[in-house]
């Protein structure tokens, strides 16, 4: 009897009933006058076909609170992601304290915050996304349907959908914390286009948790200006990989260089694989002319595919993974246009920069080449 008694104590206290349902325990949860935080990773899955499907992650924080006069939500939103061509990391931070809406971006290259008077709807609804307001519609909205339990990593969840706008809206509670698990939204099915949030670390405080953002954008950087490479200037001793794993040095040889630079995401470099592979099957056993393909801003796993996609044989390098900045700082200094093609003397100076694809892009290399020899 007294194991009993203290049973329902100790429900009383953590303020629990033995009939409170997950979705009504949820949204007692959920409705607190405190702060409500918690991090989320947003994954989007989106492509035209299985194989070339491609998934962008995105790791986050929030914090919301109530506003008692309009019956919304003041919130911070923090994004930590990296910029998906430059691979630079970069913070985005959102936050409305009921009457101002503040933007923050910061990163090693660049720093900048901007502020309203006036949050408008369109930057409103994208920003709750996936984010509590959202989370607490898909509970309380009457046409919510309660579907079969589901197991995500181990856990049991109740699962609840809404069709808004013909949109589904999966939406998983974990049974034993009455807390969210997962938001799937199946924005298109076929192609496919779908946005998962999962949910994770909710914790509950007097006050939003607001990072120092201000001080962190007002707090001097080196910036460093990086012009793009030209006619005159001498290439860089840049060091690059090709797709077997080895080092290499385009400046190491007193030969004359073509360096082509080519782009997976660009339609006339696709175009121009066949015109450049037969330039490099007219230097290749050339001891006077080194001919290399260059890839600044594709990774070893993306072109290991297209190779394989594309069944090149041209020998290619990319920029090797190094640290962020120089890696972000070769892309800008090669940002002439893709593809281009620059011609370097012995000395490695560049003597000529040919921009664009054109069939006739053997015969211009093979003009300049002569002018440089002479």
């Amino acid at each position: 009897m007294k194991q009993f008694t203290l049973f329902v104590t100790f429900l009383f206290v953590v303020g629990c009933t033995p009939k409170e349902s997950v979705k009504e325990k949820t949204l007692r949860l959920l409705t607190t006058e405190k702060a409500v935080n918690y991090s989320f990773t947003k994954l989007t899955i989106q492509g035209s076909t299985e194989n070339d499907t491609t998934f962008i992650e995105t790791t986050s924080t929030a914090s919301f609170k109530k506003l008692q006069e309009n019956n919304g939500y003041c919130f911070v939103v923090q994004d930590s992601l990296e910029h998906p061509f430059f691979r630079v990391p970069f913070k985005n931070i959102y936050h409305y304290d009921g009457k101002i809406y503040t933007y923050a971006l910061i990163s090693s290259q660049k720093k900048d915050l901007q502020k309203r008077t006036k949050l408008e709807p369109n930057v409103y609804n994208n920003l709750m996304e996936g984010q509590l307001p959202n989370i607490l519609y898909s509970l309380q909205n009457d046409s919510t349907i309660v579907l079969k339990d589901f197991i995500i990593n181990g856990e049991k969840c109740s699962h609840f959908q809404l069709i808004n706008d013909k949109i589904p809206y999966s939406l998983f509670i974990s049974k034993e914390r009455c807390l969210p698990v997962l938001l799937r939204v199946v924005i298109n099915a076929s192609q496919p286009f779908i946005q998962e949030y999962s949910y994770s670390d909710f914790t509950f405080s007097n006050q939003l948790i607001i990072p120092d953002y201000e001080e962190e954008v007002k707090a001097k950087i080196i910036k460093k200006t990086i012009s793009p490479l030209t006619k005159g200037d001498v290439f860089p001793d840049w060091e690059f990989k090709n797709l077997q794993g080895d080092k290499v040095s385009i400046t190491s040889s007193r030969s004359l260089k073509i360096v082509y630079l080519s782009m997976i995401n660009c339609g006339a470099c696709r175009a121009a694989l066949p015109y450049v592979e037969n330039i490099f099957e007219k230097y290749k056993n050339n001891n006077d002319v080194d001919f290399h393909v260059l890839y600044p801003a594709d990774s070893k796993q993306k072109l290991s595919k297209y190779v394989k996609d594309e069944n090149i044989i041209t020998p290619i390098l990319f920029n090797k993974e190094t640290e962020d900045d120089n890696f972000a700082e070769i892309v800008f200094k090669l940002r002439m246009g893709y593809p281009s093609t620059l011609i370097l003397d012995r000395e490695n100076e560049i003597a000529q920069v040919i921009n664009g694809f054109s069939t006739s892009l053997e015969t211009i290399i093979n003009k300049e080449i002569i002018k440089i020899k002479k």
